[in-house]
Protein backbone atom coordinates (compact mmCIF):
# COMPACT_ATOMS: atom_id res chain seq x y z
CA UNK A 1 0.00 0.00 0.00
CA UNK A 2 2.87 2.72 0.69
CA UNK A 3 3.83 1.53 -2.58
CA UNK A 4 0.45 2.68 -3.97
CA UNK A 5 0.85 5.88 -2.12
CA UNK A 6 3.86 6.90 -3.55
CA UNK A 7 3.08 6.12 -6.92
CA UNK A 8 0.26 8.53 -6.49
CA UNK A 9 2.06 11.49 -5.00
CA UNK A 10 4.53 11.00 -7.60
CA UNK A 11 2.11 11.07 -10.48
CA UNK A 12 -0.35 14.52 -8.89
CA UNK A 13 2.46 16.60 -10.46
CA UNK A 14 3.02 15.00 -13.72
CA UNK A 15 -0.94 14.90 -14.41
CA UNK A 16 -1.13 18.28 -13.37
CA UNK A 17 1.72 19.38 -15.90
CA UNK A 18 -0.13 17.35 -18.59
CA UNK A 19 -3.57 19.23 -17.69
CA UNK A 20 -2.62 22.34 -18.23
CA UNK A 21 -0.21 21.34 -21.49
CA UNK A 22 -3.17 20.01 -22.62
CA UNK A 23 -5.30 23.35 -22.29
CA UNK A 24 -2.83 25.44 -23.57
CA UNK A 25 -2.68 23.59 -26.57
CA UNK A 26 -6.30 23.54 -26.91
CA UNK A 27 -6.42 27.33 -26.53
CA UNK A 28 -3.84 27.97 -29.02
CA UNK A 29 -3.87 25.61 -31.78
CA UNK A 30 -6.06 27.72 -35.03
CA UNK A 31 -8.13 24.83 -35.94
CA UNK A 32 -10.30 24.70 -32.62
CA UNK A 33 -10.62 28.24 -32.75
CA UNK A 34 -11.43 29.14 -29.07
CA UNK A 35 -9.09 32.92 -29.21
CA UNK A 36 -9.48 34.75 -32.03
CA UNK A 37 -6.31 35.27 -33.87
CA UNK A 38 -5.75 38.98 -32.44
CA UNK A 39 -6.33 37.16 -28.72
CA UNK A 40 -3.67 34.46 -29.49
CA UNK A 41 -1.47 37.07 -30.40
CA UNK A 42 -1.76 39.24 -27.42
CA UNK A 43 -1.75 36.04 -25.29
CA UNK A 44 1.48 35.34 -26.88
CA UNK A 45 3.16 38.77 -26.04
CA UNK A 46 1.95 38.07 -22.39
CA UNK A 47 3.97 35.02 -21.98
CA UNK A 48 6.90 36.16 -23.65
CA UNK A 49 7.41 39.36 -21.75
CA UNK A 50 5.47 38.63 -18.71
CA UNK A 51 5.62 34.69 -17.59
CA UNK A 52 9.28 34.02 -18.84
CA UNK A 53 10.88 36.65 -17.24
CA UNK A 54 9.10 35.81 -13.83
CA UNK A 55 10.02 32.14 -14.40
CA UNK A 56 13.82 33.31 -15.22
CA UNK A 57 13.96 35.68 -12.13
CA UNK A 58 12.15 32.94 -10.24
CA UNK A 59 15.10 30.44 -10.61
CA UNK A 60 17.44 33.12 -9.91
CA UNK A 61 16.15 33.73 -6.90
CA UNK A 62 16.58 30.84 -6.33
CA UNK A 63 20.21 30.36 -6.78
CA UNK A 64 21.81 33.09 -6.55
CA UNK A 65 22.78 34.12 -3.15
CA UNK A 66 24.32 37.61 -1.80
CA UNK A 67 27.92 34.89 -1.12
CA UNK A 68 27.75 34.42 -4.07
CA UNK A 69 27.25 37.96 -5.79
CA UNK A 70 30.59 39.12 -3.72
CA UNK A 71 32.05 36.28 -4.82
CA UNK A 72 31.30 37.06 -8.53
CA UNK A 73 31.82 40.75 -8.24
CA UNK A 74 35.21 39.97 -6.66
CA UNK A 75 36.58 37.91 -9.19
CA UNK A 76 35.72 40.68 -12.26
CA UNK A 77 37.71 43.07 -10.01
CA UNK A 78 40.38 41.01 -10.67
Amino acid sequence: MAFLDLFVVALIPVLKTLLITAVGFLLGVPRVNILGDSARHHLNNVVFYVFIPALVGGSLADTVTASSIVTLVDGLCR
